[in-house]
């Protein structure tokens, strides 16, 4: 009885350790419904949304004069500091005596030229008015003189007629045989008379004539006179007028040329020298001090308490996941658990570089962003350090289950330890079904949005509460080698 006892015993301890060492053993998680937030969050301070750094439009100057500190108060306008300006000033003086040398030389210039103009002008009109005059008295002496030639004309023609009227009147006196001397020696007379009176007629109708070639060669001569003048005038007039535009150039070149280029540099460099707050707000950064030369970095920077933001940088294996308008949470020290909301207001483009005293640029691999809150809060101050916490993207109420079951194997490794499992391009997962038995069926998934912690799965026969089995490395190998699943 003993015997068959203890053997029974034997018997019964053997299967109970066979069963225990045929129990499997899991790796498990729960599928789990909530609400799935992808997000960065990164380190930065509180700044001002209306931020200004001053910095002057010169260098190799002194300052002179500062007129504020860290923490004032300042408005638009105020003289924040000065430079010494006495050799811009003397620049200035010796620039203007010589452009207005050259002012006066080009406005006199102009001022001759503007006289030779108008003499010119002058002098054509005189001439058109004396020429013209002269042509008019020419022709009226020219007509008069055909008037005075055809009168002796007409003379010379009577007194021929006369003189043959005579003539025949003596003839026949002569061819009279009744005639008496007297009668004849007065028609002798008559007929010589009328001869002398002829060759009178004769000599007046010559000279008329004479006087009518040369008055109308006077005419002639007025006439190409006024052209000749009219001609010699206008070129006068026209070079003197080119010559009065040319002063005016040159006059406006003095003027606006490089001497008033190289005055309103001057003054513009005079005015750098002023430097003035661009914005109300406060002082938060001083860097000039009286004696100082400035190089031409940051003097100062003024912020606006009024309208805080957050300035910080994110890297570059962040800065391809964030835009500008993604929900933020801002935390701080000030405000201990409170969660101001915000949104993201600027995300850089470029990587943030600085500029150190020798010039040297240095690029870095980060980038600015800034958040804006949603509602100014009143216990936050410039300078603050700030959490803000940027929604890149999330799920609601969706079935997840833990990021970490979520490994990645190695090509052509049979290694899987995920409670989403690859089979080519299918995606599944392993739920246990029964815990004693170890019964466990496999129910294809979709995966969606991934967090730090957690991913997002969905599949028809997938639900809330059930336990999916995550098999580890020693698990999975050992399984393989006696199943034909192969995984890529």
């Amino acid at each position: 009885l003993v015997v068959i006892i203890g053997a029974v015993s034997y018997f019964n301890a053997k299967a109970k350790a066979a069963l225990a060492a045929a129990e499997p053993m899991y790796n498990t998680a729960a599928v789990e419904k909530k609400d799935l937030k992808k997000e960065v969050s990164v380190n930065g301070t509180i700044g001002s949304v209306d931020k200004k750094s001053v910095v002057a439009d010169i260098s190799g100057v002194e300052v002179t004069e500062v007129n504020v500190k860290v923490g004032d108060q300042v408005k638009a306008g105020d003289v924040l500091c000065t430079f010494d300006s006495s050799s811009i000033d003397s620049k200035i003086a010796n620039t203007k005596e010589s452009a207005d040398l050259a002012a006066q030389k080009s406005n006199q210039a102009v001022s001759d030229a503007q006289t030779s103009y108008n003499d010119a002008v002058t002098d054509k009109n005189t001439n058109a008015s004396r020429d013209a005059q002269a042509v008019t008295d020419t022709f009226n002496g020219y007509q008069t003189s055909i008037a005075e030639r055809d009168g002796a004309n007409t003379a010379y023609q009577q007194a021929q007629a006369d003189t043959d009227a005579k003539k025949s009147a003596y003839d026949a006196v002569l061819n009279d045989p009744n005639a008496t001397d007297d009668q004849k020696s007065t028609a002798l007379q008559a007929y010589q008379q009328a001869q002398i009176d002829e060759q009178a007629a004769y000599t007046t109708l010559d000279t008329a004539q004479a006087k009518e070639v040369s008055k109308e060669a006077e005419y002639q001569n007025a006439v190409q006179k006024q052209q000749d003048n009219a001609v010699n005038d206008g070129r006068t007039v026209a070079k003197q007028d080119s010559a009065l535009d040319s002063a005016k150039l040159d006059a406006q070149s003095v003027n606006s040329g490089d001497t008033a280029q190289a005055l309103d540099d001057l003054q513009k460099q005079k005015d750098a020298c002023t430097v003035i707050a661009p914005i109300d707000g406060t002082i938060t950064s001083l860097d000039v001090e009286v004696g100082d030369i400035y190089k031409g970095d940051a003097i100062a920077t003024i912020q606006n308490e009024g309208e805080l933001q957050v300035d910080a940088t994110v890297d570059q294996y962040t800065i391809s996941d964030i835009t500008e308008g993604m929900s933020v949470i801002i935390k701080t020290d000030t405000t201990g658990d409170l969660e101001m909301p915000g949104t993201l207001s600027f995300v850089s483009p470029v990587p943030k570089s600085s500029v150190d005293n020798t010039g040297k640029v240095t690029v870095t691999t980060d980038y600015e962003i800034k958040a804006d809150f949603k509602e100014q809060n009143e216990r936050l101050r410039l300078g603050m350090n700030a959490k803000t916490t940027i929604l890149i993207a999330e799920a609601k109420n969706v079935l997840s289950v833990p990021t970490s079951c979520v490994q990645r194997r190695e090509r052509h490794s049979r290694r899987q330890t995920s409670c989403v499992q690859t089979d080519g391009d299918r995606k599944y997962v392993t739920v246990l079904v029964d815990e004693t038995t170890g019964e466990t069926k496999e129910i294809d998934v979709t995966t969606g949005l991934e967090t730090d912690y957690e991913i997002e799965v969905q599949g028809k026969d997938l639900k809330e509460g059930m336990t999916v089995i995550i098999p580890d490395a020693a698990t999975t190998e050992s399984a393989t080698e006696t199943d034909d699943v192969i995984y890529e």
